[in-house]
């Protein structure tokens, strides 16, 4: 079937627990959130494209390379205390 059901998904969550940090060359940062799901829209997805999986993208394990483990933590200590709109993040 060309039907792809879409969800959306209006939800408010908090961090639950540390984050733990994995460097690697993956890169793997787990997360856990709780969250409060206030409201479930679908949509049939007609309207979006096809798409082929190409791969990884390599710009930020490349950049990650370069910077090193210590920077990296850095970075995350200067640029991710805060989400988007201003709230605590609590990853760190």
């Amino acid at each position: 079937s060309d039907c792809m059901a879409l969800r959306r998904l209006y939800i408010s969550g908090m961090l639950s627990g540390k984050r733990e940090s994995h460097y690697s060359q993956n890169m793997l940062v787990l997360v856990s959130f709780e969250l409060d799901i206030s409201l479930v829209q679908s949509s049939c997805g007609y309207a979006v494209p096809f798409y082929e999986y190409q791969g990884e993208r390599s710009t930020l394990r490349k950049w990650a390379d370069n910077k090193g483990s210590e920077a990296v933590e850095q970075y995350w200590e200067e640029k991710n205390l805060k989400s988007l709109d201003g709230k605590e993040t609590g990853m760190l």
